[in-house]
């Protein structure tokens, strides 16, 4: 580095600096017009040991303004991690991150499950994004799709089936346990329609009436339904039903025959049945 300088015998000179740098900046500037005011004020002052003085000065004042001024590299050291860009800058540097990862230095990984987007399963956080493991009967990139069983159909958080089997009461609830569900427990008028609509797209080859989970066996008129939980729906046949023939009429099944009315009947007939598991 050379800078302008001024002897004593007030001839312009350059001196060299012994400074390793391969870059320099405003600082030359802002150092020859420092010497600039020296070398005038040493016209004006015409004295040797402050002309000294002064060079001196002169000298000690390119060091303080290199080492102010000079734009060092601070990215040369490697400081952003997990392939993040290093800006280098005046006396600091800026770390770009990466997709995915936060920090001063990007030394974090964001979490993307910190929103909880599993619906119905447990997220799994991973660089820049994350997998849903779905609870069971859960499908899909966000675990929002129901899937029920190969053969059941899915509505409104329950799975169902229609069994073209002939049974009774306690044998088709025993069936309904083997498949882990239970009769069905119709409890508004949405599912009812559901159900109609399911027993005749389910091709089942008959127009038999089914089991449903409704039933008065502990106390007459007292209808119960799978988890012995009270029913508030009913879709009882306005012709008379339930009319409770038989002391023994403690059982519901689905009249088809009617619309799909309900009628109440011994426990020990023989129809198919639905099933239903909740998911």
């Amino acid at each position: 580095m050379y800078v302008l300088m001024y002897d004593l015998n007030d001839q312009p000179y350059t001196k060299q600096l012994n400074i390793k740098t391969a870059h320099l900046n405003l600082s030359f500037l802002i150092c020859n017009i420092f010497f600039l005011f020296c070398h005038v004020l040493s016209k004006l002052i015409q004295k040797v040991y402050f002309i000294s003085l002064l060079n001196i000065l002169q000298t000690n004042v390119v060091f303080f303004f290199f080492c102010f001024f000079t734009d060092i590299n601070e990215c040369d050291s490697g400081p952003c991690k997990n392939g993040a860009t290093c800006v280098d800058a005046v006396r600091l540097y800026i770390c770009l991150c990466a997709d995915g990862w936060f920090g001063t230095q990007c030394e974090n990984n964001i979490d993307e499950c910190y929103s909880n987007p599993c619906q119905n399963g447990q997220c799994n956080d991973l660089i820049n994004g994350y997998t849903c493991t779905c609870d069971s009967s859960w499908t899909g990139s966000l675990c929002d799709t129901a899937s029920c069983k190969s053969g059941w159909t899915y509505h409104d958080y329950s799975c169902y089936k229609i069994f073209n089997i002939m049974r009774n009461n306690p044998q088709a609830q025993v069936d309904c346990t083997l498949e882990a569900a239970h009769l069905v427990d119709v409890s508004s008028l949405s599912e009812m329609n559901f159900l109609q609509s399911l027993y005749y797209s389910s091709n089942l080859g008959g127009n038999t009436d089914f089991w449903i989970s409704t039933n008065d066996q502990q106390y007459e008129g007292v209808y119960k339904l799978s988890d012995n939980t009270e029913a508030t729906y009913f879709n009882w046949d306005p012709n008379g039903q339930p009319d409770q023939q038989y002391p023994e009429d403690d059982c519901v099944h689905v009249w088809i025959n009617t619309n799909f009315k309900w009628n109440d009947v011994r426990c020990d007939y023989n129809y198919w049945f639905c099933c239903e598991y909740e998911i």
